[in-house]
Parts: C-alpha cells; structure tokens; sequence
C-alpha cells in the first residue's frame, strides 16, 4: 500500500480539502470577533434621534424650543471636547442628536407652509363636509390606474375603474380670483385619466375633503398614513372631464417632466413585453416583482400570497434590491472588472431601478444599505453592520421621520435586524486544513456524501436564518395583519432558489427588452415557467387549511417589551449570549403573551357596538360571559367595508370565536361582509328567517355556499325563539313569525330584543310597513337602546314607533343624507341620537346594576 505520508511541497493540484478538528486557538480570535462589532459609535446616535422623534410625537413641545436646546448642547459638545471632558462630550453629543430628531420631526409633523392648501379648506367649513374646489397644480406621479373586480354583492352601476396620482396644487380658485394655496393632493378620479401625465400643469374641479381618520376600534389610521406621506388633501372627480391639461404632453416642460415621461414609456413598454411572452395569468405577477405595480393583480392572487407567507415578494424590498446587485456584481467579477467600476455600474443600475419602480421606503433604505456597502469596498473600508444599519436608518428618517412609524418600513428594519442576529448567532463554519488525500482514491460516495453533507447544512442555515427573521418580524405582523402564517416558514425556505431564478431571469427580461429584444421569446419561456411554478407553490400553501391562522396578534404593551428584551440581546450578544437569565426572561415573556391572548376575560358588563360602515348595518353585541352575537355586516359602498370593520373590532377586543351571526334579511346591505367573515373567523352558527332563503337571488346563494365551504351551521329563527348564549342575558326573536309570508326583504326583517339588568335593547334591522305594524301590535317596550329601522328612513320610523319603544337611545347605522334633525323631533327631546355617520362607531354599555352609558369612537 501507498504510504500517506507527504510533505507540503506535494499537496497539489491532485488533493482534496478534507475536514478536520478546529483549533483550540481559533476560540479566543472568535470571541474577539464576537467583540468587534460591538464598536459601532453610529448605533447609539440613531437610537437618540429615533428617541428624540418618538418623544415630540408624544409632547406638545415648540420648534424653537428643539432647536434652542440643540443650539445648546452642540456648544456644550464642543466646549467639553476643548476641556478634555470626554464622557461629558459623549453625552452632550447624543443629547444633540435626540433634540435634532424631535426638531426635524417637528418640522415635519406639525408646522405648515404659509397659505396650506389644507388651512384655506379648514377656514371655510368643517374637517368633516367635503368642499366643491378648483384647483392647479403639478402632477406627481404617474396615474396608476385601479381596475375594479367584479364581486357577487356589486351591481353594476357600482363598478367603475379608478385613477389615482399625487398633485402638487400651486393655486386655488376663489371668488376674487386665483389665489396661491401649496399643499400635496391625492387626486381620485372616478374612470381612466389618459391625459395627463408627471410633470405636467393641470387644472383640476372636484370636491375636497380632508383624509379622515378611524371611525371604529382597531381600524387602519387612514389620516396618518397621508400625513406621513405630506398628503393635505383628497380630491375626488366624478368625471374626466374635470381634469384639463393646461400644457400639451408633446412639449416638455423643464426635465422633470422629460424623465417622467421617458420613464412612463419604459415602464410601459416592459409591460408590453410581458404580456406577449408570458401566460396571461403571470402578467400581472411579472408587473408586481419587477416594477412594483400591483393595480392589476386580482384579490384572490393578493391573499394567497399573504395566506402563504410570501407576501413580502410581491412588495419590491431589499430582497429584490439585494439580488440584482449581487447578479451584477457577479457578472462584473466574471468580466475582470476593477471594484470601483463594479461598484459604480451596480450603484447605477441600483439607482436606476429604484427609480424606475418610484422609490418607496423600502426600496430607499436597501439602496442607501447597498450604496454605503458598495463604496466601503472600494475604499478598502470594512463597515460594520451596525454602523451600516444606523447610517441607512438616520439617512432614511432625517429624509422623512415619520417612516419610523411606518409599519413596512419597521418590518424593512426588522428584517436586517434579524440578518444582522443571524450573523452572530449562527455557528461558525467549520474549518478546513488541507490534507493529502488523492483525488484517485475518492470514489462515487465520497462525492454523493459531500453533496448531501452540504445540502443539509445550507439547508439547516437556511432554516436557522429563517427563524432569525420569524423572530423578529412575526410578532409585528401578528400585531398589525392579525395573520400567522405557519406554511410560510417552509416555503420561504424551499421556494429561495425559485425566487432567486426567477427574478435574475426577469431582470435579463427586462435589460433585454430594451438591448436585444431578439432574446425576448428566449428568456421569456424560462420566466414564465419559473414564475407558474412560483404562483402555483403560492397557491398550495394558501390552499391548506393549517398553513395559515388569522390571530387578534399581542397587544401593544407585550410587543413593546418584547423589543425592547430582543435589541438588549441583538446589542449585546457578545456578553450575555450565555446568561442564561436573560433567555429565561425573553421566554418567559413570550408566554405571558401567550397565555394573556389565549385568556378570555368576563366583563361583567353587556356591549353593544354600531359599528360605522356608511349605508349598511353591523351590531356587535359583547355578553357579560364572553361570548359574542353579530348582527348583519353589510354595507351598500363596498363589502369590504362591513367585513373589515367587523375584523378590526374582534381582533382589536382580542375575541377568539365569533359565537353566532344573526342577518336581519336578504338586502346585500345587511350581509355582504358575512362571506369574508366565514372566511377569517371562526364563526359558531348562521342565523337567519325563513324569507331570507330566496335561493333566485345570487348573493343569498353565494352566502349559503360560503356557509358550507366553512362548516358553519345555518339555523332558521321565528318569532319566540330565544339565544342561549348567556344565562345572564335574555335574547328573543320578536319577528318575524314562522309562517311570515310577506315577500317584501325589509318587512320580513328579524327584530331582537336583548335585555340584561333590567335593560333592553332593540335591534330593528330595515323593519317596516307590515312587519312594523305586526312588531307594534306587541306589548309596549320600555327601551334603553334602539336601532333605527332602514337606516334612519323616516318612513320606517313612525311616531307609532317612538311611542311604542320610548327609546332612550338612538342609534342610526347610515350614510351623510341621514335627517338627523327630523328624527330627532320625531322621537322627542328626551332621547339622545347618534348617526354612525358623524360620530363612528358607537358603544351602549350596561352594567350588572343596570347603569347605561355611551362612547362614540369620534369624539
């Protein structure tokens, strides 16, 4: 036999590297590594400003009063650093730092420019009633056309395509003349805005309204979101024809219209290019991962995407980013290029794309992450992550310090924040010495043993990186989507390599598009296929019923603290990452999050909620046990509106089982949001009146349907049944009777008397003419609470009704065109009146000692 003894000289081209054991000395150069990225001097100065942005959000403090105390402790700086005094000067300068991030928020959140076009509206009427305006100004950006889906509960007056785009208005029509108004417009415009373009001047007619903020509990802040993004006012045109251009889109005028206009084109013709190489069914998909446009891509596309876990692909980020700069570095380093015209190619195409896609905070800070790293490599600078998140994180909020509040632009930050841990924590990679073994003596299983070692361990690191971002992104997602997505760690993890390919062969599409469109049918085949296999994996893992939970999500106190125990770990992860207290704490928190959210507390008390959601009607009622009864989810506009405004309140009151749902009868206004709900909750039973079963209406077949996909139980109620839901509380059908036969909806309305502690509430739904005059042959009803039949309608609510009922409450569940003032002389002075419509949501409680009180979400 050979002997296996060489020397050095002899390991060549023939050896293999085999592993062997890790040196005992590598230990302590891996705790000074460890060590090392603890000095990032950047991380504590962003910590100051965000604090400092986070404290003028919470306080009434002046601008002036920022500045003066940044003017002070910047002199102080310089003062102690001249003295020698360096912690005085370290603590002086990250004082300065925390008063230039309430400063620079100040300025940003509360202070308006002279002659605020949002100012002029507020002096003319109320923040609540829309204005008839004309206005000029300068378009944006580019119209983004909204294409309406067609839905089982809309008629078909009801389905019109949207235009949306930002204004920058420069003047406003008055009775004196023009008179110069700033401000930042989201104009709506009802159909397709073909005309006008970014960059150009327009002249705009519509009615003006400020952008409102939540009318019912757990609801999306609308009104912050257009604040943070400088939105002043929404402008909404009925008609294309309020909109006229005031200078020809073949004239350019000045260079920021000529890009707009190049960029358009562009983006125009690579959407051309997808749709004649791609299946029709990958357009839409091919837009969303390449140019950021979503408009056209269905909700059934959307929901499986964030049903399955994926929804982070379709929102171009840093991973999108990420990838194409790796790609063309890579092909820079194939080609022999220098670094410094490597980093400058990728710089630009980065760029470029960016603003191709039109830069949105994620986008914006994995430019600014890849820009800072591309240049520290050329400059032979190694950049610390820390440092590189701080400077990425103070670049993008000093830009706009409200994205800190902004919930993609904290799961963006979250993110790195869980690449960065990963860094840290993952073990090392084993180390390699180089041993003398030939390449003849390996055989065929030396080979497969090598693949399948490395295949398991990209596998497991794979695996382990994932469960980095799970941990800090998941309870944060659980928080504000109320969605778990548990199918979603494995498809991230196995669909990688999928996602990579297919946005590197989407990229070649696209620079081909452009440069060699003969390679277009090409490359086109390999997109489409890897982007089938993609939809189609999506679609799965949405498909299975255990891949994904809607959940309340941890209150705002446990994800606080949660945060605030998981950056002490990230930060100091070289000193305590063996303190084994500190992980005892962190798990111990997470399961009071747990136990707390799985609770369900009794709360003495019985809740009844008018939810807002316009011309409709939806009834939460909380019983003192527990359990929950809704009471229709419709509404005429749209039946996301019910359906979402419904959600909100379960998941905001922390519910874990909608108990039974009521439907008063078979107008869509009254149950349009129910399908959804069956979809997101777990509902216990459906309950309905025998008229409600017309089975030659559409809908009332498509709600059936949906009860049967979901398991839930459809039940029949007739006057004298009774819910047994609370032992407490006493639910009675008063109509309609077992052999109703009266065809007309609103007639055959249930109508349920709730009572508890001696008090009652009615629940009317759209009861009139023969079902009114068959509810008021019944004994009269000393009432706490009433709501209004037919949403207000005076026809429905005769003087009968009043006398009958002497409600001391109530509660119109209706649009704007409510009488307000005619109802309420028909009931009298004594009882108080709300519209859902001016006051939001509103809450009629009941205590155990029979104690009535009200809240309205607006106050």
């Amino acid at each position: 036999m050979q002997s296996s003894t060489f020397s050095h000289s002899e390991i060549g081209k023939n050896r293999l590297p085999v592993e062997s054991e890790p040196e005992p000395v590598r230990e302590e150069f891996s705790q000074k590594t460890n060590r090392s990225y603890a000095r990032s001097p950047l991380l504590p100065v962003a910590v100051c400003f965000v604090l400092g942005i986070l404290l003028d959000r919470l306080l009434s403090v002046t601008w002036i009063m920022w500045t003066s105390l940044m003017l002070v402790t910047t002199v102080a700086w310089g003062f102690s650093l001249i003295k020698g005094y360096h912690r005085v000067a370290v603590l002086c300068l990250l004082t300065s730092f925390f008063t230039l991030g309430a400063a620079r928020h100040h300025l940003f959140w509360s202070m308006a420019e002279e002659g605020n076009l949002r100012q002029l509206l507020l002096k003319n009427s109320s923040a609540n009633k829309s204005q008839l305006v004309k206005i000029q100004g300068i378009v944006m950006t580019e119209p983004v056309i909204q294409r309406e889906e067609h839905q089982p509960f809309r008629s078909a007056w009801q389905r019109y395509d949207r235009s949306r785009c930002l204004v920058s208005c420069n003047q406003i029509a008055t009775n004196t003349g023009w008179q110069s108004a700033v401000g930042k417009v989201s104009l709506n415009l009802s159909g397709h805005l073909l005309s006008a373009h970014a960059g150009q001047q327009i002249e705009v007619t519509g009615w003006a309204s400020l952008p409102r903020g939540p009318r019912n509990p757990g609801e999306f802040d609308f009104r912050e979101k257009m604040r943070r993004q400088g939105v002043d006012t929404i402008l909404y045109v009925n008609h294309p024809d309020g909109i006229k251009v005031k200078n020809h889109p073949q004239n350019p005028n000045g260079l920021y219209q000529y890009l707009s206009r190049w960029l358009r084109r562009l983006r125009q013709e690579m959407s051309h290019n997808f749709v004649r190489e791609l299946a029709p069914s990958n357009v839409s998909l091919a837009e969303a991962l390449l140019l950021g446009q979503r408009t056209s891509m269905s909700n059934e596309t959307r929901n499986a995407f964030a049903q399955s876990g994926m929804m982070h692909v379709l929102a171009i980020s840093g991973l999108h980013i990420g990838l194409l700069a790796m790609l063309i570095w890579g092909i820079c380093r194939l080609l022999k290029l220098s670094y410094p015209s490597t980093a400058l190619l990728v710089f630009s195409i980065v760029l470029f794309c960016a603003i191709l896609v039109e830069v949105r905070p994620p986008i914006l800070r994995a430019t600014i992450f890849i820009s800072v790293a591309l240049w520290g490599k050329v400059y032979l600078r190694r950049i610390r992550t820390g440092n590189l998140i701080a400077l990425t994180l103070l670049l993008m909020l000093a830009w706009n310090p409200s994205d800190l509040f902004d919930v993609g632009a904290q799961l963006s930050f979250l993110a790195v924040m869980g690449l960065f841990f990963y860094g840290q924590a993952s073990p090392a990679t084993p180390y390699r010495d180089t041993l003398p073994v030939e390449i003849e003596q390996v055989g065929f299983s030396y080979w497969v043993g090598q693949f399948k070692s490395q295949s398991l361990s990209i596998l497991k690191r794979t695996f382990l990186m994932m469960g980095c971002l799970w941990l800090f992104s998941i309870p944060l997602v659980m928080s504000q989507f109320h969605l778990v997505s548990p199918i979603g760690f494995i498809l991230n993890v196995l669909l990688f390599p999928v996602i990579v390919v297919v946005l590197w062969l989407g990229y070649f599409f696209l620079f081909a598009g452009v440069l060699l469109p003969w390679l277009l049918p090409l490359l086109g085949s390999g997109f489409d296929g890897g982007l089938t296999l993609l939809r189609k994996s999506v679609q799965w893992g949405a498909y299975l019923d255990v891949g994904h939970q809607y959940v309340a999500g941890p209150s705002d106190w446990w994800l606080a603290g949660y945060y605030m125990l998981l950056f002490v770990v990230v930060l100091l992860w070289w000193r305590i990452q063996k303190r084994l207290w500190l992980w005892s704490l962190l798990g111990s928190w997470i399961a009071i999050g747990l136990l707390t959210g799985l609770s369900t507390s009794s709360k003495e008390e019985l809740r009844c909620t008018f939810l807002s959601v316009g011309h409709g009607c939806a009834v939460m009622v909380e019983l003192p046990n527990g359990k929950t009864l809704l009471y229709d989810a419709g509404s005429i506009q749209n039946s996301k509106r019910a359906e979402q405004a419904v959600e909100n309140f379960y998941w905001e009151q922390g519910y874990h089982q909608l108990d039974t749902i009521v439907i008063s009868h078979a107008d869509i206004d009254h149950f349009n949001g129910v399908p959804g709900l069956l979809k997101t909750l777990p509902v216990g039973s459906l309950l309905v009146a025998r008229p409600f079963l017309q089975f030659d209406q559409p809908s009332v077949l498509h709600l059936i349907e949906s009860a049967r996909k979901e398991h839930v139980p459809i039940q029949i109620l007739s006057t004298g049944d009774r819910l047994k839901l609370d032992k407490t509380v006493s639910i009675q059908v008063l109509h309609p009777p077992a052999q109703w036969d009266v065809k007309q909806d609103n007639s055959s309305s249930i109508a349920l008397q709730i009572t508890y502690a001696g008090q009652t509430i009615l629940l009317l739904g759209d009861i009139e003419k023969e079902g009114m005059q068959e509810l008021l042959k019944r004994p009269a009803v000393n009432t706490a609470a009433l709501l209004s039949p037919h949403h207000g309608s005076l026809a429905a609510n005769p003087l009968e009704l009043a006398a009958w009922a002497t409600p001391e409450y109530v509660i119109v569940s209706g649009g704007r065109k409510v009488p307000v003032t005619t109802l309420r002389k028909r009931f009298g002075k004594k009882t108080h009146l709300y519209s859902t419509a001016q006051t939001g949501a509103v809450t009629i409680s009941i205590s155990k000692k029979g104690i009535v009180k009200t809240t309205t979400h607006i106050k």
